[in-house]
Parts: structure tokens; C-alpha cells; sequence
């Protein structure tokens, strides 16, 4: 019921420096060993260096009115002094390089985002009439994406990815409202059931929306690099990295 936004856009982007360092020399003989290691060392001081220090974000208040007339749902929640935590544990692993396709594969994690409202709901779900106030948690575990298939090619001075490709993750929702009262049935077995049912809906867009983040990162990663020499990718990495070398959650 209540969704979680994939935070990719900069985790996908240190991927790509990460794994170019690999594949860039299959393709070109232009960098050399010096330069790579440059690239890679710059990339993950910069990842790191946008990552919360305090492994926590503020989060907007919440003003939702949901409304699912086949499953008989109509309410409203209220969400306020939000907070997000897990937002700096990271998990880059898995990472493999196939030296004859110039490809790389890698998983992108993060093990466990929480979020916590202060929160009122009043309405129906699935058919039960819920009301109350208190506090709400929502898990969101593993969630973050598989690339497959990532290959870089050298056009005109300018980086590039040929290929992406790339499914997103999500292990499961658990959802906790304190305060919540359920007429009908137990709060606990209503909250595993909207947990069941937001799962169902990543399960059934997953296919299609893993190939519009794959499009849309190659696209806008592509126009980032493009006219952009290694030398150049570096030295913007240099200049946009935070002066904080304490990030301890970056797996």
C-alpha cells in the first residue's frame, strides 16, 4: 500500500565507474593501468561521499488517499516526522568481469530501508473498516537491483555504455502500524496481507520496469560522459567528491 521509491541514480552511477575500470582497456588501449585505478579509487570517493553520514534522512509528510474499488479500499493516512534509516548501507557485491564479452555483472543492495511516521489512518481496506494513530514502520529488504550485462564501447573521446542491462530487486515489505484498529480481523494479519499485495504488484511490474530503468540510466549516464574523456570523468569525480572520508556503512 505504501510504496518505496529505489534510490539507483547514484548507486548505479558508481557501478559504472566501477566496472568500466575493467572493460574500458578490452575496448580501447588508450587508458592505461594508472589511469584506472585513478578512476575507480575517484568513483567510490565520490559514492561515498553523497551518502548520509548519519545513515538516516528526513522524509516529507505523508498525505495519502488511497483508492482501490476491486479490493474494496478506500482510505486515508497521514504521515508526519518521517524518518528513513538504512539509507548508507550499501551492499556492492558479486562482482564479475568476463574478459572475452567485455562485460560486467554485479548486485547493488540495500539490505534494509526503514521508514517511520508518526501516522492516522481512518477508511477501509481490503473490506476491513481500520482507524487509529501512533506510529508506523515500513521495511523494505532488499531492495536495489542485478546488472547482468554491463559493456562500454569509446566513441569519438567519449565513454559510453553499448549495453545494460539489469533487473530490479525486492526480497519483501513488512509493514507495522501501532495503534491500529481493525475491525474483523488482527492488525498484525492485515498488515502481512498489504505487505503480500504491494510484493504482488513489484513482482508483476518488474520485468517491464527493469528495462525503463535500464533505458533511462543508459540514456542519461551516456549524455553525462558524453564528450567526456577518462581524464575528464576523473577529474569531474574529483572536484564533486565531499571532503568526508568517514562512511563506515558502504559495504
Amino acid at each position: 500500500m505504501y510504496s518505496d521509491k529505489m534510490m539507483f541514480g547514484k548507486a548505479l552511477l558508481i557501478c559504472v565507474f566501477v566496472a568500466v575500470s575493467f572493460s574500458v582497456p578490452v575496448r580501447t588501449a588508450s587508458p592505461n593501468p594508472q589511469q584506472i585505478r585513478e578512476l575507480k579509487e575517484a568513483g567510490l570517493q565520490w559514492f561515498q561521499s553523497t551518502l548520509p553520514a548519519s545513515n538516516s534522512e528526513q522524509l516529507e509528510d505523508v498525505n495519502q488517499h488511497q483508492i482501490i474499488p476491486n479490493a474494496d479500499t478506500n482510505y486515508i493516512l497521514l504521515g508526519r516526522d518521517g524518518i528513513e534509516y538504512g539509507v548508507s548501507q550499501i551492499l556492492f557485491d558479486r562482482y564479475e568481469f568476463n574478459a572475452s564479452t567485455s562485460s560486467s555483472k554485479f548486485h547493488f543492495t540495500y539490505p534494509n530501508l526503514t521508514k517511520v511516521y508518526n501516522y492516522e489512518a481512518a477508511g477501509v481496506i481490503f473490506g476491513y473498516n481500520v482507524s487509529g494513530k501512533g506510529v508506523f514502520k515500513q521495511e523494505v529488504i532488499g531492495n536495489g537491483f542485478h546488472v547482468t550485462d554491463l559493456r562500454f564501447e569509446e566513441v569519438n573521446n567519449s565513454l559510453q555504455i553499448s549495453t545494460l542491462e539489469l533487473t530490479i530487486v525486492l526480497d519483501k515489505y513488512v509493514f507495522d502500524f501501532g495503534g491500529l484498529n481493525v475491525n474483523g480481523t488482527s492488525a498484525q494479519q492485515l498488515e502481512e496481507v498489504m505487505a503480500e499485495v504491494d510484493k504482488a504488484t513489484f513482482d508483476e511490474l518488474q520485468l517491464q520496469e527493469s528495462q525503463l530503468y535500464a533505458e533511462s540510466y543508459k540514456t542519461s549516464l551516456n549524455k553525462f560522459m558524453s564528450g567526456r574523456t577518462i581524464e575528464e570523468v576523473i577529474q569531474w569525480l574529483k572536484e564533486h567528491s565531499k571532503n568526508n572520508n568517514s562512511r563506515p556503512d558502504f559495504i
